[in-house]
């Protein structure tokens, strides 16, 4: 009987640890039930307030900060491309996003850190938002970011995103831009420098500019806009390859391209008449024809602050452009710098000025719409260097049509980059005397290289 009795005593007991690890288990799906959806909702932010049209006035208060220039020293900007990290723990500092930037940063000591774009993406991005802030702030120097076409693929929508930046980082530079301009958080930043007179003269610009998403449906006619019928040939490349050989040594002094495994131009496709083609023509967006805009609109008024306060000689301030799809020139340059190779035109190569390890191996994913920011650019003659990202493994960097067109570096190992880990990093750009540009280095942390 007693055996009995025990052997009932004993069943009842596991029969109520087995009870309290259920109740325990319904209540951990009931708690995931309720956070979970509240944690991974979609947050929208407030639209911008900012309102504009061509015919405002320009005030130098429409800028998002004015930085000072030490008229001693260089002023140095740095650019990290397309770390796009699934989650808030890619930013810890265990991780190779941080471990890539910070010996980036103890290596170049920017004055200004940007971010071109695809910073995050899937759901947790309010988080991962957070975590930037977190991360960049340790380094305690000013830094800004364009958005990319996965940035909205989250938790939150790009207006949310600026929200959150603001409320959590001390040294980030953002706002939403002006709402009447397409694309959120296209703001400009001036840097000024003391002159002789005892007034500031603004000696640059820094663009960042929403480049827009993906999923953009072209018509034939706009793909025909970045159609290439004479594009380079095979043979065309085992000539470039034979004359890079003699030619290095000489014209690639910034380059460190190997032609043994490049160049790469694209996939031959067939058009409407089945004729072949190259052609860059994708479905994601670009700059648009209101951000081309306000950025003629930008730089005239800067050019006339500096006439105001009397710089009548070089009013007009150099500029910086970053984002994050690249336009279709970037092909265009790519390719004009193969065809000086092969017909061996070094004029045409000490002008262009390869910089870097010069790669394309994957075809540039630029819009389909020629949007005429690269026109205005030459017009304008004030902009000598574009930064983008979005093509994970380009990382070329070329003068074309006096205008430095350069794949920024990618930073970290998330997404998709080389097999071989040598394309991971950043971009720097220095700015001497006046703050004019001066040079431009493609700067590698070779820690995973294979």
């Amino acid at each position: 009987m007693k055996n009995i009795c025990k052997t009932i005593s004993a069943w009842s007991k596991k029969k109520k640890i087995g009870m309290s690890v259920v109740a325990f288990f319904v209540i951990l799906c009931i708690i995931a039930a309720i956070v979970v959806p509240v944690e991974f909702c979609i947050v929208v932010g407030e639209a911008s307030e900012i309102m504009w049209q061509p015919t405002d006035t320009f005030s130098t208060d429409c800028a998002a900060a004015t930085l000072r220039k030490d008229p001693n020293k260089d002023f140095v900007i740095v650019n990290f491309a397309d770390m796009q990290a699934d989650l808030p723990s890619d930013f810890a500092k265990t991780g190779e996003i941080y471990k890539t930037i910070k010996k980036v940063v103890d290596q170049t000591h920017p004055d200004l850190i940007t971010l071109s774009g695809d910073n995050a993406w899937f759901p947790p991005t309010r988080q991962s938002y957070k975590a930037i802030c977190n991360m960049l702030d340790s380094f305690e120097i000013a830094w800004t970011f364009a958005f990319g076409n996965h940035d909205h693929q989250g938790n939150a929508d790009l207006e949310c995103l600026i929200d959150i930046v603001q409320a959590e980082s001390k040294y980030a530079i953002t706002n939403k831009g002006p709402r009447s301009v397409d694309g959120v958080g296209n703001i400009f930043i001036n840097v000024v420098e003391k002159q002789g007179n005892g007034l500031d003269k603004i000696v640059h610009t820094v663009f960042m500019l929403d480049s827009g998403d993906s999923g953009v449906q072209y018509t034939d006619e706009q793909k025909a806009q970045c159609y290439d019928y004479n594009f380079l040939t095979q043979s065309d490349i085992n000539t470039v390859k034979t004359n890079a050989a003699n030619l290095k040594d000489q014209y690639f002094k910034d380059c460190t391209m190997d032609f043994d495994d490049y160049p790469y131009l694209g996939k031959i496709q067939k058009d409407k008449n089945g004729n072949d083609v190259c052609s860059v023509a994708t479905s994601y967006d670009g700059i648009t024809y209101s951000q081309v805009e306000w950025y003629k609109w930008v730089l005239e008024g800067n050019k006339q602050v500096n006439v105001n306060n009397g710089f009548t000689v070089d009013p007009m301030p150099e500029s910086t452009c970053v984002f994050h799809i690249p336009f279709y020139q970037y092909y265009t340059a790519y390719k004009t710098w193969l065809q000086a190779i092969e017909n061996n035109d070094t004029a045409t190569l000490t002008e262009m000025a390869a910089v870097g390890r010069m790669r394309y191996n994957e075809t540039s994913g630029c819009t389909g719409m020629n949007n005429g920011l690269f026109d205005a650019m030459v017009t304008l003659g004030s902009t000598k260097n574009v930064i983008t990202g979005h093509d994970h493994v380009n990382d070329f960097s070329l003068v074309y049509q006096g205008i430095r067109l350069t794949y920024g570096v990618k930073t970290g190992n998330e997404c998709y980059w080389t097999n071989d880990g040598t394309m991971n990093g950043g971009t720097k750009i220095t700015l001497g005397n006046g703050g004019n540009y001066t040079k431009l280095e493609q700067i590698y942390i070779d820690d995973y290289a294979k």
